[in-house]
């Protein structure tokens, strides 16, 4: 489960609203949310209920009219909620509904209409969940949807004009899939539409025309894709284009004059390609450009005045590429470039006039290149232009300018740990609605250790990115009230015995998002009360038998996402009541028989993407009283016959991505409440002539991706109920009509990605109900004329493509991008957790925050004279110019969360005499300026982490006597000057892991004498110098 999971029942907790201040929170009490211990939508809302949020949710089908009797909801969000279905009619009555959210969950289909008569609706949500295609109709009728997100999922088909009626929509996310292509009348009715993201997939080509109708694109993301070559009439509407992403692609060159005429054009991104030769004029007067990187590509030579044009760049980078020398005619007209990077090449000589057309230059690298002499004045003219020359180099090979460092790979929810603790602390507002808010208690990054005492009405403690490594043997003695602890993303690495002694009422444990490996038996040991343990996300490699001795009362246990591969005999034997086991997402290779034998009451077992390779047959003997059972994901090659004795109950089956190549006879029968069954994904090559009974619940089944060549006659015949059937991603080189008998009610079939050479005549005849049927990719080239003539007559629009010699694909892969699950809550935060002024004594620092979300594109110039700390969450500031908050000099705390921040100006904090801390986080940023926190004497911490920095540059940290934390994991660090570090006389804590650093030097550390803990872990170093620790005195925190 991702971290941002971590914090939905919190937000349930903490963010309900408030009447406090009418005029400022009235918008407050128009929310309801709803939480994990939810398992169906509530028929009636509050009749003031505007938004309705479900957060980790056991939600699993949002039934017919589920909304109907709310006609007032403008919002409707379902965040990890286990959706698997949406039934037809689902958003039945809200004619005012606005916007939809429907992110993290395990929904693989969207039925066409489901947002029909929804008028009103201007956002679709439905990203990182599992859909595999879009049919035409989806979005019929949606005339005022401005934006859609459907990054994160599986989508491998979207049928030609399933955009078409959307002709006010301005941005369409479909980045990290799998499309590997695009038709040219795809997006062709989107004449309003600004933002295209395709990022990360596997497309090969784009259409030359693709862009011909899209008079208003701003922002083009192809990069991450397979990209050879792009057609020199690809963008014919040039002059509002703002942002043009082609990284990371396989292009070996570029069409002339392909860069003319972008007045606008702010970003663009070239590296990561192969580029190895590009044409003498490539580039026009870009006038908003002022950085271009052509790194990690195979140039080796340039033409003369290539970047001529480009007079205002200021940062040009030509490293790893494959130079042996650099010409002084490669940059002509650079006048103004201040930063020029050539490391990482094979140059071995200089001209000695190779930089004198660069009269600005003031840093350059040239590490790691094959130089062993220089001409003496090759650097004279840039020397006697800088106060300080750049340049580190000796007689024989000059050295690394900077050295690359590391940084940790913190996940986008821990954003917002400290965050909820600034912003979310209880209020008295109304006691009869809120008074369970005066019972908790939140810990976040600057704890290092457990208080001994809380408030005696605490009954919840939380500690959320804190830096606790260790929970010591009676850690919560003196708080016996105590009825829920959690530690997420907490370091915690050991739990001592007895650290939960004297808990007698502790009702829930989580320990989520930790470096722990190990757990020691007993430690739950007289909970009596405890009814659920939370242990997912860590290290943990085994269970022994006693640490869940004594646990009665325990009804739902997860330990998914750690590292376990042995579990003793017996670990589970006394949890008589529990109801909930998940053990997904491991490293397990084998179960014993006996291993859950004694959970009578188990409902739930999970055990998917494990390393099974077989199930004991009597695994289920004692479990009668289960609904799920999840065995996808791992090795098994076949099923016992016996390994379901109690199947009146079993509701979802999941099967898919392992190895069996068949399936025992009549396995499926007499499973009266099963709904959910999946069975893609794996080897079947035959199935026997009887395997499936009645399942009356059982609406689709999908058997793609196997290795199925023929069926068994009336197989599916007692499915009456079965809606859809998936047969695609076979070996079918024919079809039969016998393979349909009994399928009367069947509304869709797909057949796609098969062999299918042949259909007889009457092959669909036995499907009178038949409304869509998917025949793309196969290898059809003449089909008997009347093969569709029973299904033309019965539908009043036929579903199907296809042309004399070969059917057309039906769809089109498409991608989507892959946002955090953490963003799911940018929005959510920015509507629920407005400061109110409730209780000034308990709340009133409440007053002192702004925060601003994704729709703020450009920093306020003038803040409420009482806001001490401003947040910006998703925002879409790509920039923070010079004098940003000059007029706000009473600011704490800057924060630019996941807000799209490429660049910073020099001076962009002058003026912030009182700033303390600053996170600027999960951003695309890949420099900062040396000076930028120049005179800002009260600042202690600086959070600079998961950007895209590149380089750190000696004076970045100038004069910041009192800093005691960086934070700089998750960046692309390669280099790091001498001395970056040096002024930093009270630095206590030094976060550079997770990086690609090789070698670090004696001195980079050697003047930071209070440092406490250095973090370089997960790097490349393959030695670390003798002397390096001999300057700091390393403790522990």
């Amino acid at each position: 489960m991702s971290r941002g999971e971590a914090f939905a029942l919190l937000l349930w907790l903490l963010v309900k609203p408030s009447l406090c201040q009418p005029e400022e929170c009235k918008d407050q009490c128009n929310r309801q949310m709803f939480s994990f211990s939810v398992t169906d939508i509530p028929r009636v809302l509050k009749p003031s209920t505007t938004e309705v949020y479900f957060l980790n949710s056991q939600i699993e089908t949002i039934p017919k009219k589920a909304f109907f009797e709310n006609p007032q909801l403008e919002k409707i969000e379902f965040i990890e909620s286990n959706v698997a279905s949406i039934e037809p009619g689902a958003l039945e009555g809200l004619v005012n509904l606005k916007a939809v959210e429907i992110t993290g969950n395990p929904l693989a289909t969207i039925p066409a209409g489901v947002f029909k008569d929804l008028e009103n609706l201007q956002t679709i949500v439905l990203k990182n969940n599992k859909l595999r295609n879009l049919e035409k109709g989806l979005f019929q009728g949606l005339k005022n949807v401005i934006e859609i997100r459907l990054h994160g999922n599986e989508i491998d088909q979207i049928e030609e004009g399933t955009f078409d009626e959307l002709e006010n929509l301005e941005r369409l996310h479909l980045a990290k899939n799998n499309i590997s292509s695009v038709s040219t009348d795809l997006f062709s009715k989107l004449a309003k539409l600004q933002t295209l993201r395709l990022y990360e997939n596997q497309l090969t080509s784009v259409p030359e025309d693709i862009f011909h109708n899209l008079t208003n694109l701003k922002e083009v993301a192809l990069s991450g894709n397979k990209l050879t070559e792009l057609s020199p009439k690809l963008f014919p509407h040039k002059d509002k284009l703002v942002k043009l992403n082609l990284e990371n692609n396989l292009l070996t060159t570029l069409p002339p004059q392909f860069f003319v005429d972008f007045p606008q054009l702010k970003t663009l991104t070239l590296q990561k390609n192969n580029l190895r030769t590009l044409p003498p004029v490539l580039f026009g007067t870009l006038a908003n450009l002022s950085s271009l990187s052509l790194s990690e590509n195979n140039l080796s030579t340039l033409p003369k005045g290539l970047f001529s044009p480009l007079e205002k760049i200021k940062k040009l980078d030509l490293s790893k590429n494959h130079f042996v020398t650099m010409s002084a005619e490669y940059f002509e007209g650079l006048g103004g470039l201040t930063e020029l990077k050539l490391e990482n090449n094979k140059i071995h000589s200089l001209d000695a006039d190779v930089f004198h057309e660069l009269p600005s230059l003031t840093t350059l690298r040239l590490a790691h290149n094959d130089l062993r002499t220089l001409p003496g004045d090759t650097f004279q003219p840039l020397q006697l232009k800088w106060a300080a020359p750049r340049i580190t180099y000796e007689a024989t090979r000059l050295e690394p300018i900077g050295h690359k460092i590391t940084v940790e790979n913190m996940s986008r929810g821990e954003a917002f740990a400290l965050l909820l603790w600034l912003l979310v602390k209880p209020s008295l507002c109304q006691p009869e609605e809120y008074k369970d808010w005066f019972n908790r208690y939140i810990f976040s990054s600057s704890v290092t250790d457990i208080p001994r005492v809380l408030k005696p009405s605490t009954t919840e403690v939380y500690f959320l990115n804190s830096q606790i490594e260790t929970i010591p043997k009676k850690a919560f003695f003196e708080n016996p009230q105590l009825e829920k602890i959690e530690f997420i993303e907490s370091n915690v690495a050991s739990i001592e015995p007895g650290a939960l002694e004297g808990l007698v009422n502790l009702k829930a444990v989580e320990i989520t998002g930790n470096p722990l490996a190990t757990i020691p038996a007993g430690v739950f040991k007289d909970l009596e009360n405890l009814q659920t343990i939370v242990l997912k996300n860590n290290k943990l490699r085994n269970l022994e038998k006693g640490l869940f001795q004594g646990l009665k009362n325990v009804i739902e246990i997860r330990l998914h996402g750690n590292e376990i591969d042995q579990i003793e005999e017996g670990t589970f034997d006394e949890l008589e009541n529990l109801e909930r086991l998940h053990l997904a997402k491991n490293n397990i290779s084998s179960v014993s028989t006996d291993l859950f034998s004694k959970l009578a009451k188990l409902q739930t077992l999970r055990l998917y993407e494990n390393q099974l390779t077989s199930v004991p047959e009597d695994i289920f003997h004692n479990l009668t009283n289960l609904k799920e059972v999840a065995l996808s994901g791992n090795k098994l090659t076949e099923l016992s016959p016996k390994l379901f004795p109690h199947k009146d109950k079993l509701v979802k089956l999941n099967l898919e991505n392992n190895l069996l190549t068949t399936l025992p006879p009549q396995f499926f029968v007499d499973f009266p409440q099963l709904k959910t069954l999946t069975l893609q994904k794996n080897n079947l090559r035959t199935l026997p002539p009887v395997l499936f009974g009645t399942l009356p619940k059982l609406s689709s089944l999908s058997l793609s991706e196997n290795n199925l060549s023929t069926l068994p006659k009336g197989l599916f015949s007692p499915l009456e109920k079965i809606k859809k059937l998936d047969l695609s991603k076979n070996h079918f080189v024919t079809m039969s009509a016998e393979y349909f008998e009994g399928l009367g009610g069947l509304t869709e079939l797909k057949l796609e990605n098969n062999k299918i050479h042949s259909l007889d005549a009457d092959v669909f005849h036995e499907l009178p109900s038949l409304t869509t049927l998917r025949l793309a990719h196969n290898d059809l080239r003449t089909l008997p004329g009347d093969t569709f003539q029973p299904l033309q007559q019965k539908w009043a629009a036929p579903r199907i493509t296809y042309e004399a010699t070969r059917l057309e694909p039906i769809g089109h892969k498409i991608t989507v991008e892959n946002m955090s699950r953490g963003e799911a809550f940018a929005l959510l935060l920015w509507l629920l957790v407005k400061p109110s002024l409730c209780q000034p004594e308990e709340c009133k620092d409440q007053c002192n925050r702004q925060m601003f979300s994704s729709s703020v594109t450009d920093i306020p110039r003038v803040l409420k004279p009482s806001t001490t700390e401003v947040y910006f969450l998703n925002s879409q500031i790509e920039t923070i110019p010079k004098k940003a908050f000059f007029e706000n000099p009473q600011l704490e705390k800057i924060e630019f969360i996941e807000s799209n921040v490429a660049s910073i100006e020099p001076g962009a904090l002058e003026g912030l005499v009182n700033l303390k801390a600053v996170e600027i986080t999960g951003n695309p940023l890949a420099t900062i300026p040396a000076g930028v926190f120049k005179d800002l004497e009260n600042l202690q911490t600086i959070g600079l982490k998961n950007n895209k920095l590149r380089n750190l540059e000696k004076g970045l940290f100038q004069g910041l006597k009192n800093v005691i934390e960086i934070q700089l994991h998750g960046n692309e660090i390669d280099q790091i000057e001498e001395g970056t570090f040096d002024e930093l006389e009270n630095l206590e804590r030094l976060h550079l892991a997770k990086n690609n650093i090789s070698s670090v030097s004696t001195d980079l550390f050697s003047k930071l004498a209070k440092l406490q803990t250095l973090r370089l872990y997960e790097n490349q170093l393959t030695s670390v110098p003798e002397d390096i620790f001999l300057g700091p005195v390393l403790q522990q925190p």
